[in-house]
């Protein structure tokens, strides 16, 4: 701008209408914004509900339960609550005010930081669950610590925003005049200060940092899981990696009871095959039923956990045709190890999304931050909506790959129509009669 240009440009300051006028223009020009915000909204207060209501009666059973549990309330806190106000800020986007802005703002930043922390542990924690399975006594404990750690750390870390937050002015021009316009951002008071820069490299550390542990933590857990193979697979498993069904005969054979021509083995290499099986099926067995992490209430569950070396010989022979004719007794410890694995991959994902969701965050305010064309602004605004996906995304993630939870849905959604439609006779009688 010129100088005798410059001469002729009245500043107005701060006024209703032309501000009105401009949160207007803003809607229209950002509209698949605040679309794309009411969708995340919905989809997201319905879907984290469902979870919390599907996992309400099981979620201190497990710690990855009680992880996506956990993480569900959070997203639906912020779809009710932190939501509202970023489509109320982007209908008047121009007119903030001081308090609201560093309200909001607070709740958000301990929203984010928290799931930070939280998806942190969880790598931590999985990590610890796949390469140290008996060490369950830890578990809850250990649970507890990570996540009262996480929101003490996500208030703390939170806690500067209340100070640097506030209304910035930004000049809007028309006709040679000059009006003033309040979004909620860093404070006028702080901006180009070293305050600023400091608390912003700080965060951006904090989160690759988290990233990094998270990255080093699932690569592990990966190596582990294709190293190990579930408890007694070499036993149990060897007909079901064909897909063949074998015939009882064929199950016996391969455990020692028959031989290659189908004939019994004599006493003595009867004994010792199906002894060497039988004992390894009963460490398997052992070791498996004591894996599961205690409950809150289980004080003093597995406090003398001793896995016996060798059976008695009169029961050796009993186990071994138990183990090959029982089909739960075949199918236990795998089913299992793939529960524990199906756990992870679906806290993976979670995991993999909120990195994804928020990496053009970053790469948008270190390289677009204060664009002057409109259409960079506009990509501006909207990768930094972008973020709020990761409040939506979890459950569509679980109804895609999480079986139990999609079973225990359609039982849910059973039980409420059966309540509503009456269709137990009995029921309908004792309300009838009440």
């Amino acid at each position: 701008m010129d100088l005798a240009n410059a001469t002729n440009i009245s500043i107005v300051g701060f006024d209703l209408d032309f501000v009105a006028k401009r949160n207007d223009l803003f809607v229209k020009e950002n509209i698949l914004v605040v679309i794309f915000m009411f969708f995340v909204m919905i989809i997201g207060s319905f879907g984290n509900l469902l979870v919390l209501i599907v996992h309400r009666t099981k979620f201190m059973k497990r710690t990855g339960t009680y992880y996506m549990y956990i993480l569900a309330g959070i997203d639906f806190v912020s779809c009710i609550v932190i939501h509202p106000y970023v489509i109320h800020k982007l209908f008047y986007f121009y007119g903030q005010s001081v308090k609201r802005c560093k309200i909001s703002y607070f709740f958000t930043h301990i929203s984010v930081v928290v799931q930070v922390f939280l998806l942190t542990a969880i790598a931590i924690d999985r990590f610890y669950t796949m390469n140290k399975p008996l060490d369950f006594k830890k578990a809850y404990k250990r649970m507890r610590a990570f996540v009262g750690t996480s929101f003490v750390g996500g208030i703390i870390l939170s806690t500067p925003i209340i100070e640097l937050y506030g209304i910035k002015t930004v000049e809007l021009m028309e006709e040679n005049k000059r009006y003033d316009g309040h979004t909620c951002y860093y404070s006028d008071f702080y901006e180009g200060t070293k305050t600023k820069k400091v608390f912003q490299y700080f965060r951006m550390m904090v989160f690759i940092v988290c990233a990094v542990v998270i990255v080093i933590m699932y690569v592990k857990i990966a190596r582990t899981l294709r190293r190990i193979r579930p408890i007694g697979m070499d036993i149990i498993s060897n007909h079901k990696r064909d897909n063949a069904k074998p015939s009882k005969p064929h199950v016996l054979k391969q455990i020692g009871i028959f031989g290659q021509n189908g004939e019994m083995h004599s006493q003595s290499e009867s004994s010792r095959q199906s002894s060497s099986a039988s004992k390894y099926k009963y460490q398997a067995q052992t070791i498996g039923d004591h894996l599961r992490p205690p409950g809150p209430n289980e004080k003093q569950f597995g406090d003398k956990l001793k896995v016996p070396v060798d059976k008695p010989q009169n029961v050796v022979a009993k186990d071994a045709v138990v183990v090959a004719t029982t089909s739960t007794a075949r199918t236990e410890p795998n089913y299992r190890g793939k529960r524990s694995r199906t756990v992870v991959k679906i806290l993976f994902l979670v995991t993999t999304m909120f990195l994804v969701t928020w990496l053009p965050f970053w790469v948008i305010r270190f390289t677009l931050h204060g664009a002057k064309g409109l259409e960079l602004k506009k990509l501006e605004i909207f990768f930094n909506r972008f973020v709020y996906l990761n409040n939506a995304i979890n459950p569509i993630l679980y109804c895609l790959v999480h079986k139990v939870f999609i079973k225990d849905c359609k039982n849910w959604f059973r039980r409420m129509r059966n309540r509503v439609f009456c269709t137990f006779p009995t029921h309908c009688c004792i309300v009838e009669r009440a």
